[in-house]
């Protein structure tokens, strides 16, 4: 799942993730261009709340998107975040994020 908002270059990204995932699953992170597909960050197996932060290096949309992985067969998993787009000049409303 990803969530998608647009950046312009130069802009700070915040990120602050709620991840509490249940036993043999794991959820990873990524922040990505769509177009340009430079990948910013990676981050791998988040638990419970993870702050995150990127500079993007061109006009693009930026995604956050996220991975659940099941390891094992038994398992529950409860996963919330959400984006925050935040520039010199106005902080942008979360949800202007759209879901693919």
């Amino acid at each position: 799942m990803c969530i998608w908002n647009a950046a312009h270059r130069g802009e700070l990204i915040i990120v602050t993730a709620i991840a509490a995932p249940g036993i043999g699953q794991r959820v990873d992170v990524e922040i990505r261009e769509r177009e340009g597909g430079n990948v910013y960050l990676n981050k791998k197996n988040i638990q419970g709340e993870t702050r995150l932060a990127v500079t993007a290096h061109r006009e693009d949309d930026v995604g956050v998107c996220f991975k659940n992985t099941l390891e094992q067969r038994e398992s529950a998993f409860s996963f919330q975040g959400f984006i925050v787009l935040m520039s010199q000049q106005q902080p942008l409303s979360p949800e202007r994020g759209t879901f693919v």
